[in-house]
């Protein structure tokens, strides 16, 4: 008898132990986070994880006692068995369950982080992340909600994540019979009207000479901003400011022509 309080004490104090070990964890993990909708997820599994610890500390001190045993033994039996039935009758709200726990302990992304999932052509910023869903708030006003099932298994490019400098490439067709020296030094100069990016031992302005296409040289020049809104912003003005410039440096920007012969009665005979 001894002996079997004694395990007790020690599943009691194990369980606990193990309880306040989670409990101090979770707590960190909520104060580090600074949006609401992880910290709903954490503050669920805070009060879910004492349920489960303590219910299976309670159930294994009765199988201490033989007159328990077999009714502790039922309990776990009975525990799996409709874990199990409940898994397959909620599998696809569980995907969702533990996609949302992916995406807390792993970090892929945060609200308000821009994104851009890659299959599904979609770019916006993240307005939330719930325990079933997240969503995104596109450029052009619309919402997406995803499944955070769905949403694990898709690739995310995430302008946020590290550093928010972002790099766009810009190409520009010029004629064969214009002067690409010419060209690749006005692109310069105009690139240098940008805010150079922060990012160490980077070549800037750059511009290359990107292929040759059947009526045109196309040059690519690196686009950079502090963000994606600005690198956009500043592909628009330079789109601007070298056609401004090609046609003041005679650089001719090749274009398809369409020729229309006329014919009247007398040529026809």
């Amino acid at each position: 008898m001894i002996e079997k309080i004694i395990s007790i004490i020690i599943i009691l104090i194990l369980a606990y132990i193990l309880n306040l070990i989670l409990e101090k964890l979770i707590n960190k993990l909520i104060d580090k986070k600074n949006n609401k909708n992880l910290k709903t997820t954490l503050i669920f599994f805070k009060k879910v994880k004492s349920v489960i610890i303590f219910s299976l500390g309670v159930t294994l001190c009765l199988s201490k006692f033989e007159m328990f045993k077999s009714l502790s033994v039922t309990l776990l039996s009975a525990v799996g068995i409709l874990t199990t039935i409940l898994g397959l009758a909620a599998k696809e709200s569980l995907g969702n369950l533990f996609g949302s726990i992916s995406i807390l302990f792993s970090h892929p992304f945060e609200v308000g982080d821009r994104v851009k999932i890659i299959e599904k052509d979609i770019s916006g910023t993240v307005l939330e992340v719930s325990m079933r869903h997240t969503i995104i708030l596109g450029y052009n006003n619309q919402r997406y909600i995803i499944p955070n099932s769905i949403l694990n298994t898709l690739t995310i490019e995430n302008s946020d994540y590290t550093e928010s400098e972002t790099c766009l490439f810009a190409d520009y067709g010029i004629s064969y019979e214009s002067d690409i020296d010419k060209a690749i030094a006005i692109i310069k100069k105009e690139l240098n009207k940008f805010e150079k990016p922060n990012i160490k031992n980077i070549e800037y302005p750059k511009v290359r000479v990107y292929k040759w296409e059947s009526s045109s040289i196309i040059l690519r020049a690196w686009v950079w901003g502090k963000d994606i809104f600005q690198s956009y912003d500043n592909l628009y003005k330079l789109n601007y400011n070298l056609k401004k410039e090609f046609d003041k440096n005679n650089i001719e920007i090749p274009y398809n022509h369409l020729n229309v012969i006329m014919e009247d009665d007398k040529d026809k005979k």
